[in-house]
């Protein structure tokens, strides 16, 4: 029960600030930040020469400081957008990483495994005690850490993060500093990547961060209900992805992103008035009314002429509108059901409702 606990609160975690993330359409800086990890860790190392230090925390947390004070600066003459700019800083400081570890740390064993997927299964194992007593997990700890620090700086700071976040102009007549908010924000989503990072691994924390709030941000109408829902679903995604990864013996962090992403595809498909299904079936309706209108319209001219009989008849309506004799038939049936036509040993003519109704449709 304990890591089904752990994979929860880091859920909640990543999710807290990861909303203001897709809020502020800064989701890529949550992968950025946890590319750049690497770089803050190495030159740790390099400093410290001890893997087991604490400094190589700080580092990767100063190092995640580090990527959005540079974010800012190059897009500070407004010629490079805030993407453009993740874009071009993270791989860099990644790139000197990854060149730093193999010209240095040659010696060094760098598990691929966890550095990439990290192994959660495991995490239950370093323990934290206290004259022998076992007061719990260093995950559960350090995460349900992070959860508290969240949950007071979102109570906290709410009203400053939503106002920044929708209307900085506005936030700056009230008298807030959006800038020094926005550090604030980023240093909460450095100390989260950090801590997350040792837990479940960069792809997860990403997860956790991104899918989330972003497949909340579909539903809800509101901002606490968004962050009602996300959190809701990251949880889900914690138990459900644990609960698979155990019975189908797999990687936890793997098939809980699986989930994340299960959850936002349902989302795409199901969202009740824009989603996949919705808009199939919208178009499937307006085709229909099309053609509704257009055999309307074909028989509203042609009424009380010398070709009605020849225009107008059931049969002969596949020479004139050249539809497959299923769909003259199945509109013919829609418009009678409606009132909007009579059929009189196979003449065709508008009702007064049928009139009517072209009128709307002309107008």
């Amino acid at each position: 029960m304990e890591l089904y606990f752990i994979l929860v609160i880091t859920a909640l975690s990543c999710n807290l600030p990861g909303i203001w993330l897709v809020l502020r359409k800064l989701a890529l800086l949550s992968d950025a930040i946890g590319h750049v990890l690497l770089f803050g860790i190495v030159i740790a190392y390099l400093i410290t020469h001890d893997a087991q230090s604490i400094w190589l925390k700080i580092g990767a947390a100063l190092a995640a400081l580090f990527l959005v004070i540079l974010v800012e600066q190059v897009q500070r003459n407004r010629t490079v957008k805030q993407d453009a700019a993740i874009g071009l800083t993270f791989p860099a400081l990644f790139s000197i990483g990854i060149i730093l570890s193999t010209a240095y740390l040659r010696d060094l064993h760098l598990d691929v495994d966890r550095i990439l997927f990290g192994i959660p299964e495991l995490l239950t194992l370093r323990r934290v005690k206290i004259n022998r007593f076992d007061i719990g997990s260093v995950a559960s700890l350090t995460m349900s850490s992070l959860l508290l620090l969240n949950l007071l700086m979102m109570i906290l700071f709410y009203k400053e993060f939503k106002l920044s976040t929708f209307d900085e102009t506005m936030a700056y007549q009230f008298g807030y500093k959006p800038r020094l908010l926005h550090y604030l924000l980023m240093t909460l989503v450095s100390f989260t990547a950090v801590g997350a990072f040792d837990t479940v691994g960069p792809i997860l924390v990403v997860g956790f961060m991104i899918i989330p709030a972003a497949t909340a941000h579909l539903f809800a109408k509101s901002l606490g209900k968004m962050f009602l829902l996300s959190s809701l679903l990251a949880g889900i995604a914690a138990i459900l992805g644990t609960f698979l990864a155990q019975k189908l013996d797999t990687n936890i962090a793997g098939m809980t992103s699986i989930i994340l992403g299960c959850q936002f595809a349902l989302a795409i498909l199901f969202r009740p008035k824009s989603g996949l299904i919705a808009n199939f079936i919208r178009r499937i309706q307006q085709k229909h009314q099309l053609h509704e209108w257009m055999l309307l319209v074909h028989l509203a001219h042609h009424k009380n002429t010398e070709d009605e009989i020849l225009e107008n008849r059931a049969k002969d309506l596949k020479l004139h509108l050249s539809w497959p004799d299923r769909q003259i038939q199945k509109t013919i049936r829609t418009l009678i059901q409606k009132n909007w036509i009579t059929e009189t040993d196979g003449l065709l003519r508008t009702t007064a409702a049928g009139d009517h109704e072209i009128t709307n449709i002309l107008r």
